[in-house]
């Protein structure tokens, strides 16, 4: 947050492209917002099993799972970039901030030829907190 905070402050428009969940957190702290992601971001068991198992809480599964993560994460990457394309478009970024996991927007920002930059902000996910930062 302190990021998109200090690109606002300095006179750029700040447009978050996320899914509904923390929409209206972001929308409170004055941001635009782009709803998308909504179904690229359910995970799968086998997604789950095996950040579980990257983060130390489980052992690592079999290939069998590891390949079924593997084409679920293939999956979300291909929706998040048809779902940027247009907002990409239309909102005409200067610069793409994207979530390190989120490989599509690095996708769309090539696409668009705007480039882009990965921060590692894994616990912005959750409403609770962006209440409490904001």
């Amino acid at each position: 947050m302190p990021l998109a905070e200090a690109m606002r402050d300095a006179g750029h428009t700040v447009t978050f492209a996320t899914g509904d969940r923390v929409t209206p957190s972001l929308r409170e702290l004055g941001f635009k917002t782009a709803a998308v992601f909504n179904r690229a971001f359910e995970s799968t068991p086998a997604q789950e099993a095996v950040w579980a198992a990257a983060g130390g809480a489980a052992e690592m599964p079999g290939p069998e799972v590891i390949a079924e993560a593997a084409t679920a994460s293939a999956h979300a990457t291909r929706s998040i970039c048809f779902e940027l394309l247009p907002i990409v478009a239309q909102v005409q970024p200067d610069l793409i901030v994207y979530e390190d996991a989120t490989v599509g927007a690095s996708l769309t920002a090539a696409e668009h030829d705007v480039p882009s930059v990965a921060v590692s902000s894994i616990l912005l996910g959750t409403p609770g907190l962006l209440r409490r930062i904001g």
